[in-house]
């Protein structure tokens, strides 16, 4: 069994034999058919055998797996002569894949597992496979994963006509792509997105807790000698105020530590949302000086921290519940979860003070 990489919950590894049984299932439903081949196109062995192991070419198949158990399929591929010609990229030589996936166990449709599996996936092209682009696509009456593309990043390109069969009509799809480029130099994300794929070990564990340890003083260096008018500038056009920024930063990471002790004392625990976008139009969040909100991340990263390096390989596997996302997240995922928060937020302050020069 040959792993591609770990991603939280999520392993995707290389077909098998013995994987056959899975895809005729999966493929036999009507309900994946509509998404995926078409209802016009059930498979059975002989098919699924013809279909996903007898093709000679460059594609990496893989079957997706959920804490070991199999609930769907995909495949990537780098892009060929005649796929760049086609999509309008046979003037460039940069590394292009593809990617094409199903969940066939409809149990675990709408729970969040899709932006999951196309996320892990895109981290990995573009961290393992040095992907500068990835695309897809869907056909433009699949709404439903063309808004979990764009959710993980993606963008319409440009409307292929009547591009792909299905259930007997030449169907138009959308040219959807991922630029790591673009992506990264996003205003909202200066650091890029959280991406993490593989085992988590503990020398990583260390270093995202030296990023939650530093982060105090990181945010009080980042705001050092604003002033009152500075601080309401917003870091982007329709964004936060810096002000409101060093507030959220407080409220975000007091409910982090709750939810790590209540999944550290609780089964799995349903933890409580909030409407953070709310809490940031608040009095406080937007009229408050900023040193309440900066003495509250010392207090409480040191607190943080202090419990953080007591946790176990146990300890950290622990997860809990979110029910807004409807997704299980293990406690050490999260903590590179804040790692990334802290310093995400601290870049919308500096990143604007280098643009204006303040």
């Amino acid at each position: 069994m040959k792993s591609i990489y770990r991603s939280n919950e999520i392993t995707v590894r290389l077909l098998e034999k013995a994987d056959e049984v899975h895809l005729v299932q999966w493929l036999s439903d009507p309900a994946v058919l509509q998404y995926y081949e078409g209802r016009d196109q059930p498979h059975d062995l002989e098919r699924v055998r013809e279909h996903f192991y007898r093709q000679e070419d460059a594609t990496s198949r893989c079957l997706i797996e959920v804490e070991g158990k199999p609930i769907g399929y995909i495949q990537f591929y780098e892009l060929e002569e005649d796929e760049r010609n086609e999509y309008g990229y046979g003037d460039t030589d940069e590394i292009i894949y593809g990617t094409d996936q199903f969940i066939g166990d409809v149990a675990y449709w709408n729970r969040g597992m899709g932006t999951k599996l196309v996320q892990s996936m895109v981290a990995y092209l573009t961290d393992e496979k040095l992907a500068r682009k990835v695309v897809m696509d869907p056909q433009t009456w699949n709404v439903r994963a063309i808004a979990c593309y764009e959710k993980c990043g993606f963008r319409k390109i440009k409307l292929l006509r009547e591009h792909e069969l299905h259930e007997g009509q030449m169907r138009d799809c959308w040219l959807m792509e991922y630029d790591k480029e673009e992506w990264r130099m996003d205003l909202r994300y200066p650091i890029g997105t959280f991406e993490h794929t593989g085992e988590i070990t503990a020398a990583q564990r260390e270093q995202w807790i030296q990023d939650i340890a530093e982060l105090p003083e990181r945010a009080r260096e980042a705001v050092k000698g604003l002033s009152d008018e500075q601080l309401i500038l917003p870091y982007r056009e329709g964004g936060w105020t810096l002000k409101q920024v060093i507030h959220h930063m407080a409220d975000s990471h007091m409910n982090s530590m709750i939810r790590f002790k209540l999944a550290l004392t609780e089964d799995t625990p349903t933890i409580r949302p909030y409407y953070e976008e709310r809490w940031a139009e608040l009095n406080d969040s937007r009229d408050l000086d900023i040193e309440f909100s900066l003495q509250i991340l010392d207090a409480l990263h040191r607190r943080w921290v202090a419990l953080l390096q007591t946790l176990s390989d146990e300890d950290y596997a622990k997860q809990f519940y979110h029910p807004g996302s409807q997704e299980t997240t293990r406690l050490d995922y999260n903590l590179g979860v804040y790692s990334w928060h802290g310093r995400h937020h601290v870049a919308h302050i500096t990143s604007l003070r280098k643009r204006l020069g303040i």
